[in-house]
C-alpha cells in the first residue's frame, strides 16, 4: 500500500484531517482526484502544545478554571447583576463568581489550617474549626492580586464552612470519581487521543449533603470511631444513617 493526500468531501466538514490508503496500483490513476466515498477513514489527531504552570504559581493565581456546574456560581452572576456582567464570558468569571474559584480558595485555607494545626484538618461538628478555616480564607482572598480575589466571599460563606465540615471524610462515591478521572488521565497519556485536563479541576457534591445537620452527638470523636470503617459516612451523614 502507498500513502497519498486526497482531498475528502464531506466526511469531517472540513473540521477534522483524514488519512485514507489505497492499493498501490489504484495510486497512479486516482492521483490527484477527489475522494468520494468507500474505503476505510483513519483521522488524524493534530498536535497541540499545552503549558502548565507550576504547583506554586498556580496555587497563588489560578487563572483561568473550568466551571463544573454554573447553577453553583456566586449570587452575582446568577442574578448577571452589573458587577458580574462586566467579567461575564471571561476567564475571571469562573474565578471571581465561580464555584471553582471558591475551592480554589477553600483548599488553600484548608492547607494553612492543616500546617497551624500540625496537619490536622478540622474535624467533624466543629464550628469553632470551620470558623477558622473561613477566617483565614478571608486573609488569603485579602491579600491576593486583584485578578485572583474571589468575590462575594461572605455570600458564599456556607460553602466553605461545610469544606471545613467535611473535610476529613473519605467517602467512598467521591473516592471513586477520583478514581475514574486518574483512570482516564492515564489513558489519554498513554493514546495521546485527547487532551488532559489543564491545570485543575474542583468537582464537588454538596447537595448531597443533609438539609438540616445531623445532631452533633452523632459526628463527635467517639462516635466517628464506634462506626469503624464506616466513620466518614458518619462524621458527614450522622452515624444513624449508618447503624
Amino acid at each position: 500500500k502507498k500513502r497519498m493526500k486526497l482531498k475528502i468531501l464531506d466526511v469531517s466538514k472540513g473540521k477534522k484531517r483524514m488519512k485514507l490508503e489505497i492499493p498501490a496500483v489504484l495510486a497512479a490513476q486516482l492521483r490527484g482526484q477527489t475522494y468520494q466515498l468507500g474505503g476505510l477513514l483513519t483521522e488524524m489527531r493534530q498536535p497541540k502544545q499545552l503549558e502548565y504552570r507550576s504547583l506554586h504559581d498556580f496555587m497563588n493565581a489560578p487563572g483561568p478554571l473550568w466551571e463544573v456546574d454554573e447553577s453553583k456560581m456566586a449570587p452575582a452572576a446568577t442574578s448577571f447583576s452589573d458587577e458580574f456582567l462586566k467579567v461575564m464570558g471571561t476567564p475571571a468569571a469562573n474565578l471571581a463568581y465561580g464555584r471553582s474559584g471558591l475551592l480554589h480558595l477553600g483548599f488553600r485555607a484548608l492547607d494553612e489550617y492543616a500546617t497551624r494545626h500540625a496537619g490536622l484538618l478540622p474535624a467533624f461538628a466543629d464550628a469553632a474549626a470551620a470558623a477558622e478555616l473561613f477566617e483565614i480564607a478571608k486573609a488569603i482572598n485579602a491579600s491576593a492580586d486583584s485578578g485572583a480575589v474571589v468575590q462575594q466571599l461572605d455570600d458564599r460563606r456556607a460553602v466553605l464552612m461545610q469544606l471545613a465540615d467535611g473535610a476529613r471524610a473519605t467517602l467512598s462515591p467521591m473516592c471513586a470519581i477520583f478514581g475514574g478521572i486518574v483512570g482516564q488521565e492515564v489513558v489519554k497519556a498513554a493514546t495521546g487521543k485527547f487532551y488532559p485536563i489543564h491545570q485543575a479541576f474542583y468537582l464537588d457534591e454538596l447537595e448531597c449533603l443533609p438539609a438540616e445537620a445531623p445532631p452533633a452527638s452523632e459526628r463527635s470523636a467517639a462516635a466517628v470511631e464506634a462506626a469503624g470503617r464506616y466513620g466518614s459516612q458518619g462524621g458527614g451523614f450522622g452515624t444513624s444513617l449508618v447503624a
